[in-house]
């Protein structure tokens, strides 16, 4: 068994939920990441920090099923990348965005819109 620990789409309540719905909760709650939470207007994202910050998580134990279809869902590995966390647990996050993109909206915007994604909205989640 798997461990998915998700922060979006794949949360409880959320539209993507279904995959998990069988799956069972480890833990719930807010965790620090050496991320930073960006919206992409239909999903979020975790971009690399230079500090760690505060996410709200849940995690998963999956059967191996249910590992490939969250893999297939986050378009592991085109899009997302899966990092193992200290607990085990694997998140997905995007690190294929040149660091040097981070800070100019129009370079990640574009940077999207030749991965397919359109009609972007963005913003940091506080």
């Amino acid at each position: 068994m798997e461990k998915i620990t998700t922060y979006g789409s794949l949360l409880e309540g959320a539209h993507a939920h279904h995959i998990l719905k069988d799956s069972k909760l480890i833990r719930k709650g807010v965790i620090d990441l050496p991320y930073k939470m960006v919206d992409f207007g239909e999903f979020p994202a975790l971009l690399k920090d230079t500090k760690t910050n505060p996410v709200y998580v849940e995690t998963y134990g999956v059967s191996d099923e249910v590992f490939k279809e969250v893999e297939r869902y986050e378009g592991y590995p085109a899009f997302y990348t899966r990092v193992k966390l200290e607990d085990g647990s694997y998140i997905y996050i995007i690190d294929n965005i040149p660091s040097k993109l981070y800070e100019n909206f129009e370079h990640i915007q574009n940077w999207l819109e030749y991965k397919g994604i359109r009609d972007i909205k963005y913003y940091f989640v506080k």
